[in-house]
């Protein structure tokens, strides 16, 4: 988790299933305001992860702030498949890359 000025940036890997939703759902119920979640390095995620997903959406938007999502690959599918789009922010890459650059490396 790292805090900025203006939100929360989580990553997430691997599998966000049964088994490791209730702690991804731990981290995001421990952040306020806007978080922006980045998805990209998740191989799988099933129903669970995505209950988990959509009720941070929600809990965000009572609390007055906003969950952004950049998707991975299996999570931009099953949201397309489930056709998520109306119920969670997906944002791509660059948006990421806009709001928390990288700092430069000297060589």
């Amino acid at each position: 988790m790292e805090r900025h000025d203006d939100a929360t940036l989580l990553h997430a890997d691997g599998e966000v299933e049964l088994a490791t939703a209730a702690r991804l759902a731990a981290e995001l119920a421990a952040c306020s305001g806007e978080i922006l979640l980045d998805l990209r390095s998740v191989t799988f995620i099933d129903c669970a992860g995505v209950t988990v997903l959509v009720d941070a959406t929600h809990r965000a938007a009572v609390g007055g702030g906003r969950l952004r999502i950049v998707p991975g690959r299996a999570m931009q599918r099953l949201s397309d498949i489930l056709g998520l789009a109306g119920e969670l922010h997906l944002e791509d890459e660059l948006s990421l890359r806009r709001r928390h650059p990288r700092p430069a490396v000297d060589g």
